[in-house]
């Protein structure tokens, strides 16, 4: 869990430090008075220098590869979690098969039963 608010807190550090090279204020997520984003939305002139569009898609791109990093790791937890679900509900189907094939005797009891298969009891 530690793991995934260290990638989570990467996230937000690049979030952030893109939006202060786009002068965007991180709290309003809108252009500050005087910054670059807002002088391109009032004259719709882009004067960034090929530098600045690189730094810009250098950001984005570690950006993404956070966001692909948190995704992923999210979804190899929910498919172990599945996989052991289903290991769970195999193992029980099978306790309650055994205790309904031996049911019908007298003398069942589910400690000896337990002891020959190797099957657990929760």
């Amino acid at each position: 869990m530690a793991w995934a608010a260290a990638k989570l807190h990467q996230f937000d550090r690049a979030h952030d430090d893109l939006a202060t090279t786009l002068e965007i204020n991180v709290n309003t997520k809108q252009p500050e008075q005087e910054s670059r984003v807002k002088m391109i939305q009032t004259i719709a002139r882009w004067s960034f220098t090929k530098r600045e569009i690189c730094s810009i898609l250098e950001r984005i791109t570690r950006i993404q590869f956070y966001a692909n990093t948190l995704l992923l790791d999210e979804q190899y937890s929910l498919c172990n979690e599945e996989k052991l679900d289903r290991y769970c509900l195999g193992e029980a189907i099978e306790v309650h098969k055994l205790r309904l094939a031996h049911s019908r005797t007298s003398d069942y009891c589910p400690r000896d039963n337990i002891e020959k298969t190797g099957a657990r009891l929760w």
